[in-house]
């Protein structure tokens, strides 16, 4: 999970950029991010050894960049699309 309480979610937050994982939030931040903040994603990406201050770092920059606005704008449209 990425944003999700980490009760709620039943897995640690940030967990899925721990992993490695290509989320549409990730995928979004990537394509928004200026060279430094891509790197900074793209190094923490991954990276199961991150502390859990670079991963709300990332978490935070992520969430600066809109991606998780756009992702739960997504969300909804599909959700909304399926009623």
């Amino acid at each position: 999970g990425l944003t999700a309480d980490e009760k709620a979610l039943g897995k640690p937050v940030g967990s899925d950029i721990r992993e490695g994982k290509r989320t549409l939030i990730i995928v979004h931040a990537l394509e928004h991010a200026s060279e430094s903040q891509r790197k900074k994603i793209l190094e923490t990406l991954g990276n199961r050894s991150a502390s859990l201050e670079r991963i709300q770092e990332v978490v935070g920059l992520v969430g600066s960049l809109g991606s998780i606005s756009y992702a739960e704008e997504k969300a909804k449209k599909y959700i909304g699309k399926s009623k």
